[in-house]
């Protein structure tokens, strides 16, 4: 195989999803069991086993998950259960995750928690949906992706104790994981206990967690062998003939230490003397293990010594990867199974006893014996390790140990091989540690790995270090001479340089590096440049070249329907119809929007990225159209799967849709607290002001609507706009706020100075959409001024402009000075021919500023006026849950009905279920005709 075959995507390791299996020759430790059974009898949230290594941690929860009467007491349920789960990874109620340092990156540790949640339920085909979450660019949040598991942990398992076990969770250091697993801490189903085994504290709240008298602790102290255990595992487990002297002697000296008293008696098994060797036997755990380490290999036959040494290396191994490291007389498989006979800190890591580890801190005293007496094989046998991981596809691995044998080229060239499926996957953060771990003068060499590296900085929007990143790109393209494979690199430059520019909204050197890498690009590159096409025709959006952003984003997605990425086909539908949007083509828009739905729908993209900002603007359109009832359904989407994948921004947004909505319908207060949250969201994340200006508009004239003027004065203010100020796109909507404050405020002058200018650049660059509400707005500004002539000629103007795309709210919005302007206009008009075509025009929009009728719930009565004391009422979207359980429709048809995961709509049932005191869905039907929510 050549060093440069690209890596397949990675199956799952089983053995990270076992716990090890114990060999019969354990001491029970009954005080240790109880603590744990009562960790679940009392509910606690958090059992952590916290020791230094050689404590038997492992070794303990291992036991206990096999023999709690707790668990065991559901094992008829467990079975029924796991019916249709592989035998391989079945264990009675509870599920295991072995961590090691690669899971400190997002995607891989979701990806691996949710296969051993898995062996907790059968839902298969939900525990599917969620996975398909982990494909999705960029990557949820991980709180979210927790949530989405919470959520069906909660709806598909009985209450029954069930447990799930991190082991050496001290491996882990991201903070987000932290965070996140602090959060299902607070959240998890109750019968859900998580177990922790650890070298060190996590970092969790665990003073929160012991003040609530939700956790259990087993430290190193608890650990320790007491005399009479002591005595048991030397004399009934190593079948040692100890004096009770020398029994107290051996437990003294190893301060109940597991691993020092295992050692202790193997090398006694040897026929060491007892007493000699207590003699010598003093010091820190540390020095025992070294003095008993090297008593034992001494009594070992040279081919174990050879073999414990050259696999020491290895954090996993089977007999296959053992003869890749060990010399060709050596048998792996047999000096494995001698090993695993005389309990040589060798751990089986599956059922099948294919793959197997040493214990950890044994296996570190064996690596450092290693570059003791052989330093000059360390590389070797990494190298050797490093091939035969490659061999078999095992890239985490295979990488991971060339860059500790320091080959560096080989790992730079796996990488490479590597990085785009690496990035479509999620895992940025592994990729961003292994290129920070080659030296620059082999990223140098390799040009592309600075490109991935820029890449892998802007997913996490480490702006800076991609435009460093991007910087040493072009550099090291400068020292290799003009070939094809230059161009083609040069080319990939352009094209990353494109996408770092437009992150840090530089528009004109986003056209300017897109058009380069357009240029350069071969044509068999069609994902590369249906990217940069959509990267450009963003980059014209805001540079108000509509026409031209159009052709980018249509050729964008028929490239990417060619290529299969659908994703990216969603994601230039979205942007086509924003852009024929601002151009106030607004029925256009709404077929795209629309047929954009029926795309991800059909192939199951319901939650991909591009699909909500589909439902996004869709209900922009709705809303323009004074259609209320048809875009609440959008905005519910939007706001209900913007939280499920941890989109900030689609988040905002929604909150944002959500509060305008809310303001229609007169509820200011709501309104006022959704908007609140938009902006506070928008400022945590720092979200562009693409996403954050609409909110902060929203606010201002939510405040003018309430009387709050000093509010809305004091924004201005801080603002930095003003009438001689860049007119940057992303913050149209606040200039146009800007004016309305100062018209508020008794200076239309300084309105209407703001607002030609604005009418003029929205004009000339064909965003027609931002006109029209400038010149309502200036119609307004003219009015108070007492130009009447020219109020009614700009209104006319928004009119002309507004009628053929229907446009309602703009106007309804403006209030009761808008209604007079037009009452006004239309009277006046009517004698003259060339306004003829606006009088039904006219008549609609004066008819809408009538109090609007309540908006009908979708396929939900609205519930009576009074209820029963004890219960409570549903929400909106639990009603349309419970309307259509009534028309039959099973949870998948609900789902598939709402858009939603079939969890969501299982956790909207346990939610009616619990408000109407019932247990099943004939109770909740027959409930709710008593109620009268249902006929």
């Amino acid at each position: 195989m050549s060093s440069v075959t690209a890596f397949r995507a990675e199956p799952l390791l089983r053995t990270k999803l076992f716990a090890p299996t114990h060999h019969g020759a354990w001491v029970p430790r009954e005080r240790l069991l109880e603590r744990l059974n009562d960790g679940l009898r009392l509910g606690h949230k958090l059992i952590l086993v916290s020791a230094p290594p050689g404590f038997g941690k492992t070794t303990l929860i291992s036991e206990w998950l096999l023999q709690s009467p707790a668990i065991a007491a559901h094992s008829s349920w467990q079975s029924n259960v796991q019916d249709a789960l592989p035998s391989s990874i079945r264990h009675p109620l509870s599920a295991w995750l072995a961590l090691d340092e690669g899971d400190n990156d997002t995607a891989r540790f979701m990806a691996y928690l949710y296969a051993a949640l898995e062996t907790l339920g059968g839902q298969k085909a939900e525990w599917h949906e969620l996975r398909e979450l982990l494909k999705i660019s960029p990557l949820p949040g991980v709180e979210t992706l927790l949530v989405a598991a919470l959520n069906l942990l909660q709806s598909d398992t009985p209450p029954a104790p069930h447990v799930l076990v991190l082991e050496d969770y001290h491996v882990i250091h991201n903070t987000e994981l932290h965070r996140a697993l602090a959060y299902w801490l607070d959240h998890a189903p109750p019968a859900l206990h998580l177990v922790i085994t650890s070298r060190a504290d996590p970092s969790l709240p665990l003073a929160r967690l012991r003040a609530r008298m939700q956790l259990t602790e087993v430290r190193a102290a608890d650990l320790r062998f007491t005399p009479e255990e002591a005595a048991s595992f030397l004399q009934d487990t190593m079948g040692l003939a100890l004096t009770p002297a020398q029994i107290a002697a051996l437990e003294e000296r190893t301060e109940g230490w597991v691993a020092g008293l295992q050692l202790a008696a193997l090398s006694l098994q040897k026929g060491q003397d007892a007493d000699a060797m207590l003699r010598a036997f003093t010091g820190t755990h540390r020095y025992i293990m070294d003095y008993l380490v090297e008593e034992v290999l001494q009594r070992e036959p040279e081919s174990i010594q050879t073999f414990l040494l050259h696999t020491s290396l290895l954090e996993r191994f089977n007999a296959s990867l053992c003869d890749a490291v060990t010399p060709a007389e050596i048998s792996a498989g047999a000096q494995i199974e001698y090993l695993e006979r005389r309990n040589l800190f060798v751990i089986p890591l599956d059922d099948r006893r294919e793959w197997y580890r040493y214990h950890h801190l044994f296996a570190e005293v064996l690596r450092q014996r290693l570059r003791r007496v052989h330093p000059e094989r360390v590389t070797d046998l990494y190298l050797r390790a490093s091939d035969w991981f490659h061999a078999h596809a095992l890239r985490h691995e295979a990488i991971q140990t060339a860059i500790t044998a320091l080959a560096y080229e080989r790992a730079a060239q796996w990488i490479e091989a590597s990085a785009d499926e690496m990035l479509q996957m999620g895992e940025h953060e592994t990729l961003r540690r292994w290129l920070a771990a080659l030296p620059a003068r082999t990223l140098d060499a390799h040009p592309a790995l600075w490109l991935k590296r820029a890449a892998a900085f802007v997913i996490s929007h480490q702006l800076d270090a991609a435009e460093a990143a991007f910087q040493r790109a072009q550099s090291a393209l400068e020292n290799i001479a003009a070939s094809a494979e230059r161009s083609a690199l040069a080319s990939q430059c352009a094209a990353i340089g494109a996408t770092v520019a437009l992150n840090r909204n530089d528009v004109a050197r986003t056209l300017s590096l897109g058009q380069q890498a357009l240029d350069t690009l071969d044509a068999h590159h069609t994902l590369e440049r249906a990217s940069v096409l959509l990267h450009i025709g963003v980059a014209y959006d805001w540079d108000g070249q509509l026409g031209r952003a159009a052709e980018c984003f249509t050729e964008s997605r028929q490239l990417c329907e060619q290529s299969g990425d659908l994703p990216g086909a969603l994601l230039a539908i979205s942007n086509l119809g924003a852009a024929e949007k601002t151009r106030a083509r607004y029925h256009r828009a709404a077929e795209i929007f629309r047929e954009g739905m029926q795309v991800g729908a059909a192939q199951n993209a319901n939650y991909q990225p591009g699909a909500i900002y589909l439902y996004t603007d869709l209900s922009e359109v709705l809303y323009e159209w004074n259609d209320l009832s048809g875009a609440r359904p959008l905005i519910e989407q939007v706001l209900e799967r913007s939280e499920l994948l941890g989109l900030t921004r689609a988040r905002v947004t929604g909150y944002r849709l959500d509060a305008r909505w809310l303001a229609a319908r007169g509820k200011t207060n709501k309104a006022l607290a959704k908007i609140a949250q938009a902006t506070q969201l928008a400022q945590a994340h720092k979200i562009p002001d693409h996403y954050a200006s609409p909110a902060r508009a929203l606010q201002v004239i939510l405040w003018l609507n309430t009387n709050q003027l000093p509010d809305a004065v004091g924004w201005a203010e801080q603002s930095g706009l003003e009438a001689d100020t860049p007119l940057d796109k992303p913050r149209q909507e606040e200039y146009l706020a800007l004016a309305r404050v100062r018209l508020a405020q008794g200076a239309p002058q300084r309105a209407r100075v703001l607002l030609e200018r604005l009418i003029a650049d929205a004009t000339t660059r064909g965003r027609t959409e931002n006109a029209i509400w400038g010149l309502a707005i200036l119609a307004l500004v003219y009015q108070a001024q007492n130009e009447m002539d020219a109020a009614r000629a700009t209104l006319a103007r928004a009119l002309m402009l507004a009628q053929a795309q229907n446009f309602v709210r703009t106007f309804l919005d403006l209030g009761e000075p808008m209604r007079a302007l037009l009452t006004a206009f239309k009277r006046r008009s009517e004698k003259q021919p060339e306004y003829g075509s606006l009088q039904n025009y006219l008549g609609n929009l004066i008819a809408a500023f009538s109090p609007a009728p309540a908006a009908p719930k979708p396929t939900a009565a609205p519930p009576p006026t009074a209820l029963p004391e004890n219960v409570e009422a549903l929400t909106d979207r639990e009603l349309q849950v419970l309307h259509l359980v009534a028309q039959g429709l099973a949870d998948k048809q609900i789902a598939n009905q709402l858009v939603v995961a079939t969890g969501t709509v299982k956790r909207h049932l346990n939610n009616i279920y619990g408000k109407l005191g019932v247990n099943s869905r004939t109770q909740a039907l027959a409930r709710a005709r008593q109620v009268g929510w249902i006929e």
